[in-house]
Order: structure tokens, then C-alpha cells, then sequence
């Protein structure tokens, strides 16, 4: 079932229009394909709104208010000239980049022009999209005024998502103490010069808790005490003060994701989940005696 961010992203890109749309796209494709794309100005392009460097690649952009095939074909008919003529000696490719899906006529006209036109629809760009990094990905989301909570609903959802992946899917029951107490358990679990700048921690994370218990409520039984299972099982394989396992354990799991500090920030979000919800770190005595 696709994420809520993804529908999201692209009704947006599909609502985007003329200049607008245009703009969008130079965003995306400089983020993407950073130095080897290079935007144009609208005034005297010579009918090239853009160029993939590297695939020796003419953009021609085009996002009308409305689907309608007469004008669909002389639009893309005289960036085709404008090509042909000023730019296919040294850019072989050509791409028309269309805030639409392309209808049967759409491609049978395009590939009537050159046969191997390169068609970019909103799925495509949504392609694009899910291969950006989390960074990215929120660079892009806040240039499209998408508010914040889809982007950490969709960050928190991958995370556990992959960790879901790498559990297990053997052995009984764990233990899962409701949340009790938790500044005398940060207290109990972290060092004196550590405690206030847990406590923040903690309390930035807090907002995102309801999220999670939402998102794992799609999940089974099984594949729940699956992901406790690792979590539990690794933080205690590994040694030292419980900071540090934390730290670790942030680390190993966000390891797919080399140098993505928002993908780890959103496993240790998780990881603070479940260590106020007893799976891990020292406990109390009250949450002890609840078990």
C-alpha cells in the first residue's frame, strides 16, 4: 500500500502547472542529478528547458491546465523542431517531462517524432523522488509546502519497516511494560553529566511515540515481538553504558543508509520508543514490580 507522503508528493506535482511545473523540475533534477544537469533560461532556450549533461539529454517541459491532444501535439511538435534543429548533432537523447500520465496517443505521437523519446510522467518523477536521500527528500517536500508530519510519518515508517525486515520470526513472548517513570529511568540508565541532555532528547522524541504505536498497529503480533526481539537481543550483546548501546544500535540500523543523519535520527527516535516502553536500558523498580 503506497505511503501517505507518496500520494501526497504527487498530487502535487500532477497540480503543478506551466512555470510552475517547470521550476519543480529544475529543483528535482539539480538535486538529483546534481552538477550533470544544468536548467535553462525560459527566454531564448532554443527549445531545451534543460540538459542531462552526462546522457547528452534535451529536456523539453511541458504542464498544461488540461489534457488536450491538438495542443499536446503542436506544443511538443515545435520543441521537436527547436531540437532537431539547434541541438540533436551534439544531444542525441530527448525528454518530455509532462505533469501528466501519457495517454496511448500521446506516446504514438511522440514516438512518431523520434523513437526513442524519453518519457517522463509523475511516476517517473516519483522515482526520482523515492531514490533522493532523506535530506533530499525533505528539501523537496518543504519546496512543495508539504507540511512536516507526512515527511516524519513516512521517515518513521521506513525505519520500521526495515527493521521489521531483519527480525526473526521465532520464539515466545517478551515482556512490555507500559511507560513508567521515564526521568527516573533516564536517571537510573545514563550518567550524571548525561541526564539533562538525555531528558531533552527524550522529550523532542516524545512527539513522535504516538506515531509509532499508530504505525505499529499495522503490524502483526508476530512481526512485532519479532522487532522487539532483535532490538532487545542486540542491545544486550553489546557492552558498555547504555548511551552508548544506543549509539550503536543507531548506527548498525541506519547503516543502508550511509551518511543520512535524518534516517538515523528517525532509529533513535524508535530505539527511545522502546526504551521508555521497558525493552531496554536498566528499569525501575516500579516498572520491575509491574512485570
Amino acid at each position: 500500500m503506497p505511503k501517505i507522503l507518496y500520494t501526497i508528493v504527487k498530487d502535487k506535482i500532477q497540480s503543478l502547472r506551466n512555470n510552475d511545473f517547470q521550476y519543480f523540475i529544475e529543483r528535482i533534477y539539480l538535486i538529483y542529478y546534481n552538477s550533470d544537469f544544468t536548467p535553462m533560461k525560459q527566454k531564448r532556450d532554443k527549445g531545451c528547458d534543460g540538459i542531462i549533461t552526462k546522457d547528452k539529454t534535451i529536456l523539453a517541459v511541458y504542464a498544461p491546465e488540461k489534457r488536450d491532444l491538438p495542443s499536446f501535439k503542436k506544443k511538443v511538435q515545435d520543441d521537436h523542431n527547436k531540437y532537431k534543429h539547434n541541438w540533436a548533432t551534439n544531444y542525441p537523447n530527448w525528454q518530455v517531462v509532462y505533469n501528466m500520465s501519457f495517454t496511448a496517443s500521446e506516446i504514438q505521437f511522440l514516438d512518431s517524432l523520434k523513437s526513442n523519446t524519453q518519457k517522463i510522467s509523475p511516476d517517473n518523477l516519483m522515482e526520482i523522488f523515492n531514490n533522493l536521500k532523506w535530506t533530499e527528500k525533505k528539501d523537496i517536500t518543504g519546496y512543495l509546502n508539504i507540511d512536516d508530519i507526512y515527511f516524519q510519518q513516512d521517515a518513521l515508517e521506513t525505519v520500521i519497516e526495515d527493521l521489521i525486515s531483519e527480525t526473526s520470526k521465532d520464539s515466545g513472548s517478551i515482556p512490555y511494560g507500559r511507560p513508567i517513570y521515564i526521568m527516573e529511568k533516564i536517571e537510573l540508565n545514563y550518567g550524571k553529566d548525561q541526564v539533562e541532555a538525555a531528558k531533552d532528547e527524550h522529550q523532542d522524541s516524545m512527539v513522535y511515540f504516538s506515531t509509532i504505536q499508530n504505525l505499529l498497529a499495522d503490524y502483526s503480533d508476530q512481526e512485532q515481538f519479532a522487532l522487539k526481539t532483535k532490538i532487545r537481543t542486540d542491545y544486550f550483546a553489546l557492552s558498555g553504558i547504555h548511551s552508548a548501546k544506543i549509539d550503536q544500535l543507531a548506527q548498525r540500523y541506519s547503516a543502508k543508509y550511509k551518511s543520512n543523519d535524518i534516517y538515523k535520527a528517525y532509529v533513535k527516535v524508535v530505539l527511545l520508543y522502546y526504551f521508555e516502553n521497558c525493552l531496554i536500558g536498566q528499569k525501575t523498580s516500579t516498572e520491575k514490580a509491574a512485570l
